[in-house]
């Protein structure tokens, strides 16, 4: 929030309109509140906040009593405030509760309370009504009344407020800075997921216990009986079903004993039809062998023609690299060739390029004292620009100054005249005013004589309402002390009880387990299957299940007396705090009667005497208003001549302070002319008149600068020029003479490759180069007819051989009936089919409970995981909640970080301030009982190498750190950018603390605030501050009502 405009009317000392427009400071962010004691500083302050949240900045006043005593009666008590907030601009109005003159007839009548806000970036939406304005104006600065007092404005007397609020203050504030609510939602979501985990074990057991149902026990009667409990033993059950299945599987192994016999008798049928089917097959094959036989040796005369043309093809391949080399090297000769050509032709082109150039370059060189010339010119031509600028800003300046020391001159001469009519006009006013002002100061006495009665009167009420609330606290007290000893009584009782239980039963124990022996079972103890003297157990000794009861019963009342030791500790802390808070009011009460009331007053917290004491303050207050309506009959004369005066004398005193300023103003138009006709001499006297312009000089540098930089443009092109040509001939000469050796050795690389590949042809069998191409063959088409010459020769032995083979296989042999076969092996799988059933019905059980059990122990496990999870999710639930050795919630563990980042930036100003003595911690210990903590502050002094309380600092040290503090929260907040904008601070009053060298460290510090953009409003009488800061709003007062105004130092 950054204010832009205020107007005050009737307000506090401010007896008509006054407008404090902040804009004039123009981007100073730290000014001083000036004036005297009493003179209306802090009212401005008030102003802000009244308009803001309709209560002033401190405490002890409030909006409706901030009436201005020299207000004349038909002017209201109103403020308008005009701020800026992230980018949008916005207008609040408020009008206090307040009397006003009636329209018609005399007396007066009640003003009620109004309030307006404006969105002025909004179409000026508008919001009217006291209460919708409080909220509207909260929800915009994500502040509320107390929380501006601690952060934005600090009023005089409670600027240590912040700094020394215990934990729980500082979370409220805290809380809607940082916007910690998702803190408090995730705390919820452990809560929800805690309660969902238990719904599904619950869930899970369900699904168990339905699988358990389910157990097939009709072949196990042990299984069945334990099925068939009431309570089931889930381990038993689980243990008895695995036994089920072993006898299961037994079963199933018989039976698959039995098969696997009749499945060989099935498989030697088998293997006799396969046998009979094969030798068929045999005889089939043996005449399909002989048919190809006779094919094969049929072709055989074609494939030895083939292996003679596959002869020649093998000899015309082994010149196949003498051929590709002597061909390649007619290639190359003819590239080769074509290269040396282009040689030759790019020599000579780089010699007539070289030549061109070189003439090119000689011509430019005849240009250089033309363009020495140009760029000298061009030199002093720039250094006139700053001249030529001053030259036309000071024509312009003294047409303004004469202008305004004519106009100077007349307004001068006609308030001079109206001076003088109003001095007479006043020195008549004033006789008719002392006429009347006895009864006006009669008047002023009593109105502050209420206005005392009226706070002692409010505060003996806060006394007796905390007074009540101690009594009833005590009365809770004394009935929890009382509960929590017969609770504590009562568990000492079951626990001595507990223990002699168990003392007993463990002694007994060894009776309890003989009561389950049986012969021919083995002693869980010694193992013995003979028991001939088994223990006897104790009589009176209680059950396990007893044990367990009562152990129950010992933890519900250890959970009650916990919750009731919870609520007395915390009961006896709010009794403390209730004591400390009464005895707070009766110290502030007391000296507050003395002043009032005049007189020594007890005061008890007896409730009646109080009731007694609050009528007989309400009767004086009564009577104080009939004598205040008398004497405001015989004031509203005095009021209406003291308007008069005021107003005559405030134009008087304008008149007198605009005559003075006029006086002020001719002179320094007078000096101001005459002194800029002198500079416009001398400048005149050092630039050229073609060029006393800014145009002229521009358009005279540009064509100098052109001709200037075409002659540059032209040297360098032409250099340039000239060096490419070089390089270019020399290439030029270095690659004819390669390309001609490249020619010459590639003719004869060309000639050797053409003999060697005769001789080679000649010497393979090819007398003519046609009969090589006819033999030609490539590798692929030699590869492929070798191939299938190969696999002719494989085929045709392959088939000889085959033929022969099963021959000799089929020799003796006949073809056999399958039919007969057939319906042998039928019998045997019907046989086979009636053990595969039985088998079935075996395996079926064996399965379904196998599944059954598979899934008992897949949900035992799960629910296992599911408490292991229940277990982590409760403890983190209870973690946040603050149920920790911390007692830090989750939220209040957010904020002590971010604490830790406020603390961190306050210590850079605060050490700095207290120049390295002193440095902020959070104190982490955690707190007495059950009480949150982790947000209290202890200081470390580097003196003495210990750290303390804050609240032990002495007075300018703790203005220092509550300064510190309040701009290291400033300073974090918008880093974080919580949605609190921090723009503005007022500090009023708390450098008179400070020692010379202190408060020249917190000027720095406060200096230095003006390079962030926020604006800082300080109230204080050190006269070093009023020397260090520029801008000041000044103060003054006068008989009629005081008047502020902007002074900047320049």
């Amino acid at each position: 929030m950054r204010p832009q405009k205020i107007i005050i009317r009737a307000f506090g000392p401010y007896a008509g309109e006054q407008i404090i427009d902040f804009t004039q400071l123009r981007g100073r962010n730290l000014f001083l509140i000036t004036g005297p004691t009493g003179s209306g500083k802090t009212t401005i302050f008030d102003a802000i906040c009244y308009a803001l949240y309709g209560k002033a900045s401190g405490l002890d006043r409030d909006g409706e009593n901030l009436r201005s005593h020299f207000a004349a009666p038909d002017l209201l008590t109103s403020v308008e405030l005009e701020f800026e907030l992230k980018g949008k601009n916005y207008y609040v109005r408020r009008v206090p509760r307040q009397l006003r003159p009636r329209v018609r007839g005399d007396g007066f009548t009640e003003q009620n309370a109004e309030a307006e806000l404006r969105k002025l970036d909004d179409g000026c939406s508008i919001i009217t009504g006291v209460r919708q304005v409080d909220e509207e104006i909260t929800k915009i600065l994500g502040l509320n009344y107390q929380q501006f007092r601690q952060i934005v404005m600090i009023p005089q007397g409670e600027f240590r407020e912040l700094l020394t609020a215990d934990s729980s203050e500082r979370e409220d504030i805290l809380q809607k800075i940082f916007g910690t609510e998702i803190f408090r939602l995730i705390q919820q979501k452990l809560n929800d997921r805690e309660k969902a985990l238990r719904t599904e074990i619950r869930d899970l057991e369900s699904q168990r216990k339905g699988k358990i149902q389910n157990l097939d026990a009709t072949t196990d009667l042990v299984l069945a009986q334990l099925l068939a409990a009431e309570n089931w033993n889930v381990a038993a059950i689980i243990e008895q079903a695995q036994k089920a299945i072993s006898k299961d599987q037994e079963l199933l192994a018989d039976c698959s004993g039995q098969i696997n016999e009749q499945e060989k008798l099935v498989t030697a049928k088998q293997q006799e039809i396969f046998t009979a089917e094969e030798n068929n097959r045999k005889l089939v094959e043996r005449d399909k062998a002989e048919q190809r036989k006779k094919e094969l040796e049929s072709l055989k005369s074609y494939y030895l023609r083939q292996e003679e043309i596959l002869e020649k093809a093998r000899k015309a391949l082994t010149l196949k690299g003498m051929e590709e080399y002597y061909l390649g090297n007619v290639q190359i000769h003819a590239k080769r060739q074509t290269e040396f050509e282009e040689a030759v032709r790019q020599e000579k082109q780089a010699a007539a390029d070289l030549e061109q150039a070189q003439k090119d370059l000689q011509a430019e060189q005849q240009n250089d004292s033309e363009r020495q010339r140009l760029n000298e010119e061009l030199i002093r031509l720039k250094g006139l620009t700053v001249k030529i600028d001053e030259y036309q800003n000071a024509q312009k300046l003294l047409l303004a100054a004469e202008q305004n020391w004519k106009k100077t001159i007349t307004e001068k001469n006609n308030l001079q005249k109206e001076l003088g009519e109003i001095k007479q006009q006043l020195t008549n006013t004033q006789e008719d005013l002392e006429l009347s002002l006895l009864a006006a100061q009669t008047y002023l006495q009593k109105c502050t004589q209420k206005d005392k009665l009226s706070r002692v009167l409010e505060k003996v009420k806060d006394f007796k309402t905390e007074s009540e609330t101690l009594q009833k606290l005590s009365t809770l007290l004394l009935e929890q002390q009382e509960s929590f000893a017969e609770q504590k009584e009562l568990l000492e009782r079951k626990q001595a009880d507990l223990e002699q239980a168990q003392r007993i039963y463990f002694q007994s124990l060894a009776g309890i387990l003989a009561e389950n022996l049986r012969g021919g079972e083995a002693c869980p103890v010694c193992g013995s299957l003979s028991h001939p003297q088994p223990a006897q157990k104790a009589g009176g000794v209680l059950s396990e299940q007893e044990l367990k009861d009562m152990e129950q019963e010992l933890r519900q009342s250890h959970q009650v007396y916990e919750q009731r030791k919870s609520a007395l500790d915390k009961t006896s802390a709010d009794y403390l705090n209730q004591q400390r808070l009464v005895k707070k009011i009766r110290s502030e009460l007391e000296p507050a009667l003395q002043e009032s009331v005049g007189e020594d007053t007890i005061i008890t917290e007896d409730c009646r005497q109080l009731t007694a004491f609050m009528r007989q303050l309400q009767t004086e207050l009564n009577d104080l208003d009939l004598e205040l309506q008398d004497l405001d009959k015989s004031r509203l004369k005095e009021s209406i001549l003291r308007q008069k005066i005021k107003e005559t004398t405030e134009k008087h005193a304008q008149l007198e302070k605009s005559l003075e300023r006029l006086s002020d103003t001719e002179k320094d138009c007078y000096s101001k002319v005459c002194s800029l006709q002198e500079v416009i001499l001398r400048l005149e006297q050092e630039i050229p008149p073609t060029i006393r312009t800014s145009r002229a000089l521009e358009e005279e540098i540009e064509a100098t600068n052109k001709k200037y930089e075409t002659l540059k443009l032209a040297w360098e092109r032409a250099q340039s020029r000239e060096q490419e040509c070089k390089q270019k001939q020399a290439s030029a000469v270095t690659f004819k003479a390669s390309a001609h050796k490249s020619l010459n050795e590639a003719e004869q690389e060309m000639v050797k490759a053409a003999e060697l590949f005769a001789t080679a042809r000649k010497q393979a069998g090819f007398d003519t180069i046609e009969e090589y191409r006819q033999a030609k063959r490539s590798e692929q088409e030699i590869k492929d007819s070798d191939q299938q010459i190969r696999d002719y020769q494989k085929d045709l032995e392959a088939a000889v051989h085959y033929f022969e083979t099963i021959s000799q296989e089929v020799k003796g042999l006949s073809k056999r009936d399958l039919a007969i076969l057939n319906e042998e092996l039928a019998g045997l799988q019907e046989q086979k089919n009636k053990l595969a059933a039985a088998k079935t019905a075996v395996a079926s059980r064996l399965n379904h409970n196998k599944n059954l059990l598979s899934g008992i122990l897949q949900l035992g496990q799960q629910i296992g995981q599911k408490e292991q999870q229940y277990m982590v999710v409760g403890d983190l639930a209870k973690v946040a909640k603050g149920d920790n050795s911390q007692r830090l919630s989750f939220e209040r563990y957010v904020l002590a970080a971010f604490f830790n980042d406020i603390i961190a930036a306050a210590n850079i100003r605060f050490q700095k301030m207290t120049y390295g003595r002193y440095r902020m911690n959070r104190i982490a210990d955690k707190g007495k009982g059950l009480a949150q903590s982790g947000l209290e502050i202890e200081v470390f002094d580097y003196f003495t190498g210990r750290a303390r309380h804050i609240k032990t600092l002495s007075g300018g040290e703790s203005f220092k750190a509550s300064l510190a503090l309040a701009l290291g929260l400033a300073d974090v907040v918008q880093s974080y950018a919580g949605g609190v904008s921090l723009d503005t601070m007022f500090i009023d009053e708390g450098f008179g603390t400070l020692d010379p060298e202190s408060l020249d460290s917190s000027i720095n510090c406060l200096c230095e605030l003006q390079q962030t953009g926020r604006l800082v409003g300080i109230i204080s009488h050190v006269p070093e501050l009023k020397a260090s800061i520029e801008a000041k709003l000044e103060v003054i007062p006068a008989k009629d009502g005081s008047v502020a105004s902007f002074s900047i130092d320049f």
